[in-house]
């Protein structure tokens, strides 16, 4: 049956679910455009069940070893966690800003209260540090306007991602990012700021990631030659230089002063919500950053009660039942211009944690709103490939619903009925797209034919807000961790990461040394050496 033939008031019901964010704030997520019907969902849910869901959602939340393969709990979500953000805000509204007493630590005492304590100290430190940073000053006495991450992976493309959907609320302070390994990418950054204005921040759990290690020595290296060599390499770090690591005596060795935690607790891709994400609060302020950890602690608190029931639970079985028919591939395609990387967040979120034996984890990609209508979407509509599609947009344009106290602000509010057409036609051509790919369009010229019952998953939102952005990313989260059960797979570790980065130190060997005739090369490898060195 097609869809549009079973859609009714009642399925629409079924499959639609609205995740309540604050008192102002929601998303509504509409997965009525689907051949899923109830017997298969059901069948898929109990599938589910029956592998333990319940239990492993309460594993994660007792600190159990859900990350089996390295034996480590799993407690990303602690780092939003209702009681830790209460103390934290209450800590940052305080004009003393006084440490709220601990109770007196005992060997018995349980691992989620000392990671609480743990996560707790570590935001009020963001929070002291973020509020601080309008009086910090560089080498050369001057203040600092602009923050440079360097790192790669989820100590990137988190804080990357959530920086630029954030943007409207930036504290006027201007945010670089680091992560390729290619000399262009810092010199090109380098290009763009002021070094005696910025701050970088270097982000390795182990201070030894190569390419984050290798772009820090060459931004200091770069910061050091910019000031004629006046200061010295240690001179730099203490000012201009800061970390998110595990290893101290590492960052230690380069006189980098002021450190921030990470745990072994938190994956990667899952770190933006701690100190990784430090970039994210120097620039649009803690305030903000707070309300990001509590929208995805109300998707937590969504998850965490309903379980089989969530809109995590709905949006996994969804997705798995045209994984079953042979959907390979997801796009997402976001109506909102702040959410350009969003889809290459989800990227590594979801193809890192479950691109395993085992699973069928969907390939991700996508592009931003009416743009990709005159590029890939011709491919969407006439082509034979099988494309899962998720449209993404907001039901009001954040430019109009708050101002900030500038001079396109004050232009925006002089042209809020234009901008405001602009917005119902962005969501309207959203609607469309959805809907075209629904109904198709019947023709005997095969070149004018759609053949339309395509499905497509709409969210859509109230407004690009933290809270909202926090929540959105929340159940992503929770969907992959369903997925992980599912196939049961460990969704929490990244081996196939590690192949490549042993061959690259191998490699690297050789070429430094202009050496092609290792045995434990293959012929091609050989070659491609010969071709680079020249030998």
């Amino acid at each position: 049956m097609r869809i549009e033939s079973s859609l009714t008031e009642e399925s629409l019901e079924f499959n639609s679910q609205t995740l309540e964010v604050s008192q102002s704030e929601s998303i509504y997520y509409d997965f009525s455009k689907s051949h899923l019907g109830k017997n298969d969902y059901e069948t898929i849910k109990d599938q589910i069940v029956s592998k333990g869901l319940v239990k492993k959602i309460e594993d994660m939340w007792r600190g159990e070893k859900v990350n089996f393969t390295e034996e480590r709990p799993v407690l990303h979500y602690l780092l939003r966690e209702k009681s830790i953000l209460e103390e934290v805000e209450a800590f940052a509204n305080s004009s003393q800003q006084e440490e709220t007493p601990k109770k007196a630590k005992h060997d018995s005492e349980d691992l989620i209260e000392a990671a609480k304590n743990e996560i707790s100290e570590e935001l009020k430190k963001i929070c002291t540090f973020t509020k601080d940073f309008k009086n910090l000053k560089g080498v050369t006495e001057k203040s600092f306007d602009t923050i440079v991450n360097i790192g790669i992976g989820g100590s990137d493309l988190g804080p990357r991602m959530v920086t630029e959907a954030l943007q409207f609320y930036s504290e006027d302070r201007k945010v670089h990012f680091i992560s390729n390994v290619d000399s262009s990418d810092t010199i090109k950054t380098f290009r763009s700021l002021d070094p005696e204005k910025t701050l970088f921040i270097v982000v390795s759990k182990t201070f030894t990631t190569i390419e984050t290690i290798e772009n820090f020595k060459l931004a200091l290296s770069l910061f050091k030659s910019m000031l004629q060599n006046k200061y010295t390499e240690h001179d730099i770090c203490s000012r201009h230089f800061v970390a998110v690591s595990s290893n101290i005596p590492e960052t230690d060795k380069y006189g980098i002063k002021t450190v921030f935690k990470m745990w072994d607790f938190v994956g990667g891709r899952y770190s933006l919500w701690s100190a990784v994400g430090l970039s994210i609060s120097l620039y649009i302020g803690f305030d903000n950053y707070l309300k990001l950890l509590k929208g995805a602690s109300a998707a937590d608190k969504e998850f965490y009660t309903n379980k089989e029931k969530s809109i995590p639970m709905k949006m996994a079985i969804n997705e798995l039942y045209y994984t079953s028919k042979g959907f390979n591939n997801k796009c997402i395609v976001s109506y909102d211009s702040y959410l350009e990387l969003f889809y290459k967040y989800l990227q590594q979120a979801e193809m890192e944690s479950n691109g395993k034996h085992g699973s069928k984890q969907m390939i991700i990609w996508g592009g931003v709103g009416t743009d990709v209508q005159h590029s890939f979407f011709q491919l969407l509509h006439q082509g034979e490939q099988n494309v899962y599609l998720e449209f993404l947009c907001p039901r009001k344009n954040i430019n109009i619903e708050s101002y900030k106290d500038d001079k396109v602000a004050q232009a925006v509010k002089e042209n809020a009925e234009m901008i405001n057409y602009h917005h119902k036609l962005l969501v309207a051509s959203c609607f469309a797209q959805s809907r075209s790919l629904l109904i198709g369009k019947r023709s005997g010229d095969i070149n004018n034919h759609f053949e339309g019952d395509k499905p497509s998953v709409t969210i859509m939102y109230s407004m690009m807000s933290p809270e909202v952005l926090g929540a959105m990313l929340a159940v992503y989260e929770h969907k992959i961790f369903i997925h992980g059960i599912f196939y049961d797979i460990n969704s929490f570790d990244q081996f196939g990461v590690q192949l490549g980065k042993t061959i690259t130190n191998d490699l690297i060997k050789s070429i430094m040394d202009n050496e092609s005739s290792s045995e434990n090369l293959d012929l091609s490898t050989k070659e491609l050496i010969k071709k680079l060195t020249g030998k």
